[in-house]
């Protein structure tokens, strides 16, 4: 007897999301930090030296689809926890401090190596594939949630 096929639909992706949550709540449990803290402090730990702190608030509204004042609340909180600071003379810029760099790394590596248990079998193909789908999916879930 054959099986229908799955197809790809929302609610494929929201299962899939939803199934890693835990996962994610763990790690952020242990951080301190909350989802929107953790995305924000990627972004400005991810770069060396300092960053547009537009940019960040860029990435944060577009990507977790808040709200410019929430995304100043988060870049404040991550200030306040000492994890992201100015640097002298430029409140245009951010960058984090020696504790966001740290903490950034172990978030970093706890991720890393959940993704290794979560997609380390599946073969590279099918993983370039699924990420070429859910690009479409995004772009297009943007362009009409813009009109």
């Amino acid at each position: 007897m054959s099986r229908t096929p799955v197809l790809l639909n929302s609610q494929l992706i929201g299962q899939a999301h939803y199934a890693t949550v835990p996962l994610r709540e763990r790690l952020l449990a242990r951080s301190g930090l909350t989802f929107h803290q953790s995305v924000a402090l990627n972004t400005v730990a991810a770069d060396d030296g300092s960053v547009a702190r537009g940019d960040v608030v860029d990435r944060l509204t577009g990507t977790l689809k808040i709200d410019e004042a929430a995304a100043d609340e988060t870049l404040a909180a991550l200030t306040s926890k000492c994890l992201v600071e100015e640097p002298p003379g430029d409140a245009s810029r951010l960058r984090a401090t020696g504790q966001g760099r740290a903490l950034h790394k172990e978030f970093t590596a706890a991720v890393a190596g959940i993704a290794a248990r979560v997609y380390g079998d599946i073969p590279a193909a099918d993983l370039e594939t699924a990420a070429r789908v859910l690009l479409l999916v995004m772009e297009r879930a943007n362009a009409l949630a813009a009109e």
